[in-house]
């Protein structure tokens, strides 16, 4: 359970994290190609990170499940 929901705070941190510097940068092309791989890269991660919010679901079955085997009792 532990584990599950350390991923999920991870990825809500690195979605927060890399979403304000995507806001920062926005416009600011000052860089050329190497600016725009940066932001294409962070986008990327970002997509991710939203992405494996399956360790919610994760979680929530393993609660579920013990929930089941009497384990929270």
């Amino acid at each position: 359970m532990q584990t599950s929901l350390g991923e999920m705070h991870d990825c809500d941190v690195w979605i927060k994290s890399l979403g304000a510097r995507l806001k920062q940068t926005a416009g600011k092309d000052k860089r050329g190609k190497e600016h725009a791989r940066l932001r294409a890269g962070a986008t990327w991660l970002v997509r991710h990170f939203a992405g494996t919010h399956g360790a919610y679901g994760d979680a929530l079955g393993r609660w579920q499940q013990w929930e089941i085997e009497g384990f929270l009792d």
